[in-house]
């Protein structure tokens, strides 16, 4: 799996060829299915790849671009959008798909957050720096048949396309409905958040967060320390989503057209 590219930090090393960004999208499921990089690089003329993973939370996202600097690869600007409830979250702790990470378990960047998660599930991916069958016993669905599977198919990918996006499909039945959305105040206090932070100073990177379109609700940030786009309510209408917090294909456009010329002018700003 480390040779192929079916899951994403395998993607970032073996398939990822062009070094110099002028974007990257880092985060969950909602970064991979709003922000379109192929979609946005049209309409810009710059080069952006989508690093966001499903399942994920900020934790994974910074060992993502940690993972991404290792690979001596560099961007202007890291666009952090993922949910409201991981911003939210003062205690986050591992992520479904942390596992994603297992064949780069010897890097001691990923080693490192794997230590500092005190979980059952984090000591046995710690422990496979040493013996593989910790890792690979635990998570045998995830591991054992994609690996098969990338022998044969050293560059197929899962969900997701050779610029990191993926959509969700349009529900033609769905009727358009006009949404009704709900103020809601968070902080964004993760403090992996922080780290990013840290980090993307220390690599001279523009940070800046995104909050998706949700199809009820409208996060309200009480912070001023980060740059944030809030396009929460961006879509009025349910037909654009594809679940409530998931936009579809039609969504997704639409967000990353209104998104393109705020990229464009904050990377301009990032060159004064």
């Amino acid at each position: 799996m480390r040779q192929a590219s079916f899951y994403k930090p395998s993607f970032v090393v073996s398939e990822v060829n062009f070094n110099d960004y002028d974007y990257i999208v880092l985060g969950s499921s909602i970064g991979l299915t709003t922000l379109n990089t192929e979609i946005i690089d049209s309409i810009t003329g710059f080069q952006g790849l989508n690093l966001s993973m499903d399942d994920t939370g900020i934790g994974e996202q910074c060992l993502m671009f940690e993972h991404f600097l290792a690979e001596r690869k560099t961007t202007k600007v890291c666009v952090l959008a993922t949910s409201a409830v991981s911003l939210n979250s003062k205690h986050p702790g591992l992520s479904t798909n942390s596992y994603r990470f297992l064949p780069f378990i010897k890097r001691d960047y990923v080693n490192d957050f794997f230590t500092k998660n005190q979980s059952y599930e984090s000591t046995l991916l710690e422990l496979s720096k040493y013996a593989a069958v910790f890792g690979v016993s635990y998570y045998n669905v995830e591991i054992f048949y994609p690996s098969i599977l990338s022998a044969f198919e050293p560059h197929r990918h899962n969900r997701f396309d050779d610029k990191g996006n993926y959509h969700y499909p349009v529900d033609l039945n769905k009727s358009h409905k006009k949404l009704n959305f709900t103020n809601w105040p968070i902080r964004l206090q993760n403090p992996y958040l922080k780290r990013l932070k840290s980090l993307c100073k220390k690599h001279k990177v523009k940070l800046m967060v995104y909050i998706a379109p949700i199809e009820d609700q409208q996060p309200t940030t009480l912070d001023s320390d980060y740059q944030i786009t809030n396009h929460s309510t961006l879509l009025n209408d349910s037909y654009f989503f594809y679940d409530r917090i998931h936009v579809n294909l039609e969504g997704s456009k639409r967000a990353s057209y209104a998104f393109s010329p705020i990229l464009d002018k904050f990377i301009k700003m990032k060159n004064e």
